[in-house]
């Protein structure tokens, strides 16, 4: 049940990422033109990209949680299952720490910036930084059934890293 709850969260999180990553891309090539040629400043297009690049950022990092594609070294050899399945677990560990630390403070943030209001869009700041906590959400619940196959595979004895 949690995987296809996970499923359906990565699926929705993708649905957005690709649209706000390439509408970031937009606001910043017009913000270029707009500033450099046409010599206009449009200071509503710098919020409009800080908004679409921190949601981007956060869905995405979520998404490359789930799919376990963030950096890998590889320390120990195959051959030592036991000490690369240690080694992935302290490491998962570590990911439970930086989730926590995203998603108690994150949404902290979040409440306090509610009376915080964008200057040139003039929105709660508090739309785009519910993005943070939001993302540690779904990261905990990727994390877990990460975590959950991970143990079960080790029960199993079939261990590759």
């Amino acid at each position: 049940m949690l995987k296809k709850l996970n499923d359906v969260i990565e699926k929705v999180f993708l649905a957005a990422v690709w649209p706000l990553f390439f509408s970031y891309i937009v606001v910043i090539f017009v913000q270029v033109i707009a500033r450099n040629y046409l010599e206009v400043t449009m200071i509503w297009l710098d919020e409009i990209a800080r908004m679409f690049f921190l949601w981007t950022i956060m869905l995405g990092a979520a998404i490359a949680l789930r799919r376990q594609s963030h950096y890998f070294v590889e320390v120990v050899p195959k051959r030592l299952w036991w000490a690369n399945a240690a080694l992935k677990m302290f490491a998962q560990a570590v990911v439970l720490v930086m989730i926590v630390v995203m998603l108690v403070p994150g949404w902290s943030f979040t409440v306090m910036s509610m009376y915080s209001v964008s200057s040139a869009l003039e929105v709660p700041w508090a739309y785009i930084y519910v993005s943070m906590p939001l993302s540690a959400v779904a990261m905990l619940l990727f994390w877990t059934e990460i975590t959950i196959d991970d143990i079960q595979r080790l029960r199993r004895g079939e261990w590759e890293g």
